[in-house]
């Protein structure tokens, strides 16, 4: 079965939830190796924070109450998120790339991200039914993502929520967008 992993919550560029799955141990893909791998994708996902930093500028500088500030604030606020639309699909593309080749074509497997429609081909389901387990009083207590993993329970390997924290980052820029991403997951569990 193949094995998905959920974002924390929908959206191009929002981060996926740290799991793991047993089945990969059986191609000696081991958890730290595995938490290492979606752990990276996280950062290269997420906006640098010099661009957040940039786009906050804008937005205050966008605040004056005057044309030509407003005017300014609004291009950097745009520079901002088109430079980080850019570079986070650029990282995005290197570190998939990457994996593939290091740790998961060597023993015969890929990693790719896909949108929903694309998974639902991939898993043979069909139908225009959304991807959400049935919301009945249990479905009621659970998060999307719980109900998203019941509806595809049938088709995917089981994952393991109750996974360690991955390795501190040495590179500055990583360890600020690390600590965004765990602050923005945090915030999708409530």
């Amino acid at each position: 079965k193949p094995i998905v992993i959920p974002q924390t919550t929908p959206g191009p560029n929002n981060p996926f939830t740290l799991a793991y799955s047993h089945a990969l141990s059986t191609h000696n893909i081991y958890p730290a190796t595995f938490l290492s791998f979606l752990s990276t994708l996280n950062i290269c996902l997420a906006t640098t924070p010099p661009l957040q930093i940039l786009d906050l500028a804008g937005g205050f500088v966008g605040m004056v109450p005057h044309h030509i500030p407003a005017l300014i604030g609004g291009s950097l606020q745009a520079t901002a998120k088109i430079a980080g639309a850019v570079t986070s699909k650029t990282r995005v593309a290197t570190c998939l790339k990457t994996a593939n080749e290091e740790v998961f074509a060597p023993k015969g497997l890929k990693v790719e991200i896909v949108d929903t429609e694309m998974l639902k081909r991939k898993l043979g389901i069909e139908g225009s039914r959304p991807l959400l387990g049935e919301l009945d009083e249990r479905g009621l207590e659970m998060s999307v993502r719980d109900r998203r993993l019941q509806a595809l329970q049938p088709y995917v390997a089981d994952l393991e929520f109750d996974v360690p924290e991955p390795a501190r980052r040495e590179n500055v820029i990583d360890r600020l967008s690390a600590s965004q991403l765990k602050r923005q997951m945090a915030k999708s569990e409530e």
